[in-house]
């Protein structure tokens, strides 16, 4: 029985945060023997359009190698980019070693080397909403080698650590929606209709007074300062739908 690994699957479900999930990944892939991890998002999805951005979500420090990475564009001639975002699948750095790379590759792969990053694997994980994330965990180990029992942990582990960042991800987006109160979100309703500060009045019973009041509210909610601006940022929230 595989204590630390029932462990994790357990507490990864039930993680406050995506900062706690991370803390909990980086304790159990350190057991596994993997220093230094990164989780990226490699794809445009409707579902994260207010999350990270695409490329890195969450990493521990890569002794600045991905600072140098994007300096340098590596992702233009990285293979590995090119693998994950293709196919789906467990990859190690020393299988990939061995594809036919042409010179600038095999460089990339010497200067991870330099930044003390010996070996490593990429987990591809490309899930049924259409959202592909990859998983990095590298060893600041050298002549660091991964059993086909390590593969197998390791691989599992990535999924589910994937899993609960989508849910916690999902979660947030949630937590972050603006807090109108019911009668500014039928303001914004009727705004996002063309109606004006009197017609609106009319609808609801209330002052052109009291609409203006609603409105500078929704504004200062909203870090906006038109109607334009206020409708536009609605319908980008799914506050309102035209």
């Amino acid at each position: 029985m595989n204590t630390k690994l029932e462990e994790f699957i357990f507490y990864s479900q039930h993680a406050n945060s995506i900062k706690e999930l991370f803390a909990m990944y980086e304790v159990i892939m350190k057991h596994y023997g993997f220093d230094h991890l990164a989780h990226a998002v490699i794809s445009d999805h409707d579902e994260l359009k207010n999350g990270s951005a695409l490329g890195l979500t969450v990493h521990n420090e890569l002794n600045g190698w991905e600072k140098h990475y994007l300096e340098q564009n590596y992702i233009a001639i990285d293979l590995a980019p090119q693998i994950t975002y293709s196919k789906a699948g467990f990859f190690t750095w020393h299988d990939m070693k061995q594809q036919a790379l042409s010179r600038e590759q095999s460089a990339i792969f010497n200067e991870a080397e330099d930044f003390k990053l010996y070996s490593g694997v990429n987990v591809s994980i490309h899930n049924a909403n259409g959202v592909k994330c990859v998983i990095i965990a590298a060893s600041n180990q050298q002549g660091f080698s991964v059993n086909q029992y390590t593969k197998d942990i390791v691989n599992l582990l990535a999924h589910q650590f994937n899993t609960c960042f989508l849910s916690l991800t999902k979660h947030e987006l949630i937590q972050k929606k603006i807090p109108l109160t019911q009668k500014e979100e039928e303001i914004l309703k009727w705004i996002s209709k063309g109606l004006s500060k009197p017609e609106i009045g009319d609808k609801m019973n209330i002052s052109s007074h009291t609409v203006s009041y609603y409105m500078r509210s929704i504004f200062k909610k909203m870090g906006t300062n038109n109607t334009v601006s206020t409708v536009i940022k609605a319908i980008k929230e799914e506050l309102i739908v035209i």
